[in-house]
């Protein structure tokens, strides 16, 4: 035989080597276990023809149900597996874009009465948009939600708030949040119009920032901005905390960041809008008068030449710190990459959505401080050099 450890012949009635000491089996045994093999190997054959023959009906009964399971099972499975996906963060653009404020709100604008007076007719905006928001919250019946809600107002200067029906230890720590923001930041007070809990066409995402047309008369054009939180999302508070940190674990968003500083994200997008607002000098939105100046200035926006603006400014600030410091400088994309994915991420023309860098360094500063990345703590002083204009 031989050894089948170290390859030393040895005898064949020898069961351990001689030379490495191996347990072998002896010549019987191998031809033992060999006639063992090869009648296992037959009665499994014969019991596998067996089977088969007195089976062939169960199999045929078997796969017809198959047939009829799958696809039922595959839907389910799709569904399932789409409604989760619905909870993760930030899949879609987390604010609604120009063509889609025109084609989403035309179905909803409301006729103003007829007005050549700008404070009138900015009465009967608030009014519409109070109203509307309120018949939303008509479920809403517990008082701790509305005093919530008023405190919301007073501190950022909101119109109306709806949280009605959201987690309330929730709504208490996103309250402190935006108290927060609002005393750091004095001069955005009544920049955002609305807080809203609602139905959302954007499934994917938890929270978004939206700019939309209330209605108009014959002098003049109505809109306000909102920041909404997606009710499909937002019903279980789990949900949201689950996928935020599923997320997080892969950069997806700033580092330290949780669920609870998504409100901090979006009322960085209420900053740019209201900084890109001074820069087109348009004053309040819920009272147009130049209409076509106002759409100007929404496709400027929305091709995100505001954002890109103070984001290519911190980036050469960035690079400039690098090489008085000896230090290689870093590509646009890189340092983008650092605040997060998110914030890396393009829309559905391959454009680099500089909106979200911007929400994304807010959050993450808000976060992290002095900690954050290159390219944040670059962009904070900008933004508050432009919040300082307002």
């Amino acid at each position: 035989m031989i050894c089948s450890k170290c390859g030393s012949t040895t005898s064949d009635d020898q069961k351990i080597c001689p030379v490495c000491g191996l347990l072998e089996p002896s010549l019987d045994s191998i031809n033992y276990i060999a006639n063992q093999q090869q009648q296992n190997t037959n009665n499994q054959q014969g019991n596998i023809n067996n089977f088969a023959i007195r089976n062939n009906r169960f199999h045929n009964i078997l796969y017809f149900l198959m047939a009829l399971l799958i696809p039922a099972s595959i839907s389910l499975f799709l569904g399932v597996r789409s409604a989760y996906q619905s909870n993760i963060a930030f899949q879609d653009n987390d604010y609604i874009q120009t063509e889609n404020i025109e084609d989403n709100s035309e179905k909803k604008q409301i006729k103003f009465n007829k007005t050549s007076d700008p404070e009138d007719f900015e009465k009967q905006a608030e009014d519409i948009l109070i109203n509307t928001i309120k018949n939303d919250n008509e479920k809403c019946s517990s008082n701790e939600i509305n005093n919530l809600e008023a405190e919301i107002n007073k501190i950022s200067g909101a119109l109306i708030s709806n949280f009605c029906e959201i987690d309330i230890d929730y709504l208490k720590t996103t309250k402190e949040r935006i108290k927060k923001i609002y005393e750091k930041y004095p001069k955005l007070y009544a920049k955002l119009i609305a807080f809203n809990y609602e139905d959302s066409e954007q499934k994917k995402a938890y929270a978004y920032f939206k700019v939309e047309k209330l209605g108009k008369n014959s002098n003049f054009t109505s809109y306000y901005t909102a920041f909404v939180h997606n009710k499909l999302i937002y019903k279980n508070i789990e949900v949201v905390k689950k996928y935020y940190e599923r997320d997080l674990e892969t950069s997806f968003h700033p580092k330290n960041t949780t669920y609870l500083d998504i409100v901090i994200h979006e009322l960085g997008h209420s900053i740019e809008f209201a900084v890109g607002l001074k820069r087109a000098d348009i004053e309040n939105i819920l009272v147009i008068e130049d209409i076509n100046k106002f759409k100007d200035f929404l496709d400027i926006w929305n091709n995100y030449e505001v954002s890109e603006d103070i984001t290519k400014e911190a980036i050469k600030n960035v690079n400039t710190k690098r090489l008085e410091e000896g230090i290689a400088e870093k590509t646009e994309i890189d340092l983008i990459n650092d605040i997060s994915e998110y914030a890396a991420s393009k829309d559905n023309k391959n454009r680099q959505l500089y909106p979200e860098v911007i929400a994304e360094a807010f959050a993450e500063y808000f976060v992290n401080q002095e900690n954050s990345s290159e390219l944040t703590l670059e962009l904070m002083p900008i933004l508050e050099r432009e919040v300082s204009k307002l």
